[in-house]
């Protein structure tokens, strides 16, 4: 993607951003008033979720479950390992951020020292050195950035194959997506490889915990 297009499109996103944490902020105080009646979980959406949770469980059984099984088995260990360790590495400048905006630079610095070293002595991160030689990871997420900042969760979320949240974990979602998709751009721009907004959500997908979880040994 051009740099040009990510320009034009930040203030677009910067108000997805500015409105989904608005919204987290209203809903709180009807949060605070269930939870004081004895109802804890706030889920105004329940009958979205409940249909968005059948689907992901269908989409589990027919598609997603048959082909981490498939990948397991056709994927050796270890370039599964390399495969995760590449993008897991691609995510650390984000951690770093996030780590600085909460206010704990000195692990922010350390992850910016786990991205250099597995980035160069790792082999652009197919190999985590860093893990070997005993730096320890300290992953960060903007959703935990918010959570610093005193955003409340806000209401209960089913998503579309990624499965529950809440809008604060959803927001930060959107904001670590914008950052990852960044760092996949300039890699795609290097290789001079096309649809590269396609690719990146592809990766993220791939790359997020649960998925992750399916897809290891």
């Amino acid at each position: 993607m051009h740099p040009g297009n990510l320009t034009r499109r930040a203030p677009a996103r910067l108000m997805i951003l500015f409105a989904l944490v608005a919204l987290s902020g209203c809903v709180s105080q009807e949060q605070m008033a269930d939870e004081n009646s004895g109802y804890v979980e706030y889920d105004p959406l329940e009958p979205l979720n409940r249909k968005v949770h059948a689907f992901n469980m269908a989409a589990d059984r027919a598609v997603l479950r048959p082909v981490a099984r498939g990948y397991r088995k056709v994927v050796p260990a270890p370039v599964r390992s390399s495969v995760t360790n590449f993008f897991s590495n691609l995510r650390t400048p984000g951690s770093a951020l996030n780590n600085f905006l909460q206010g704990k630079p000195k692990r922010g610095f350390s992850e910016l020292g786990r991205f250099l070293f597995n980035s160069t002595l790792g082999i652009a991160g197919i190999f985590d050195v860093a893990t070997a030689g005993g730096m320890e990871r300290y992953d960060e997420n903007f959703a935990q950035t918010l959570a610093v900042w005193g955003v409340p969760e806000g209401p209960y979320l089913v998503l579309p194959v990624l499965g529950p949240s809440n809008l604060r974990d959803t927001t930060g979602l959107v904001v670590d997506s914008v950052v990852y998709s960044v760092m996949i751009n300039e890699l795609v721009d290097q290789a001079n490889i096309r649809n590269s907004s396609i690719t990146s959500f592809a990766l993220r997908l791939t790359t997020t915990n649960d998925a992750q979880n399916a897809f290891a040994e």
